[in-house]
């Protein structure tokens, strides 16, 4: 994991709190009705949706779209259909005892095309594919629950044809 000065990022004594932002980048196939989830896979075999940190001059919104065009190495600027809400999680980094508090602002996006997509190699991803909503449920790492809810979503902002 990365830090940069510019990031908004809170470190006390033994807590380090960050505030990231990212989402579900769905695309739907027009023939088959297909719906697809843009995920990103680390060398230890576990993916994940693109996030990062969000800036401190930045909305979460604004945070989230260049995270998700930057870790998919997007050309398109992704639709943002819905805020689905802020995900919060602790975790630990090494032995030195210090927890880190990340507060994630999701948001659920569209593409009305299937987007070529590449890792960003320098985040550590070995790669990056679209994968039916229905097998990245078992493969998704730890949004599992959060994947249900932005395919509800989705679902639900669906333009009317």
């Amino acid at each position: 994991m990365q830090f940069n000065e510019d990031d908004q990022i809170e470190y006390f004594p033994n807590v380090i709190k960050h505030k990231s932002a990212g989402g579900f980048v769905f695309f739907e196939d027009d023939q088959t009705h297909e719906l697809f989830v843009a995920l990103l896979r680390k060398g230890d075999g576990c993916y994940l949706i693109p996030k990062g940190h969000i800036k401190k001059s930045e909305k979460p919104e604004d945070a989230a779209i260049r995270e998700v065009k930057e870790e998919l190495s997007l050309n398109e600027t992704p639709e943002m259909i819905s805020f689905l809400g802020v995900d919060s999680y602790t975790f630990n980094l090494d032995d030195s005892g210090i927890t880190h508090h990340k507060n994630v602002h999701l948001y659920t996006f569209r593409l009305n095309k299937k987007a070529e997509i590449r890792p960003n190699l320098d985040e550590g991803f070995s790669s990056a594919e679209w994968i039916p909503v229905e097998d990245a449920i078992k493969k998704i790492s730890f949004d599992s629950r959060n994947l249900l809810i932005a395919r509800q979503s989705f679902y639900y902002n669906k333009p009317v044809k």
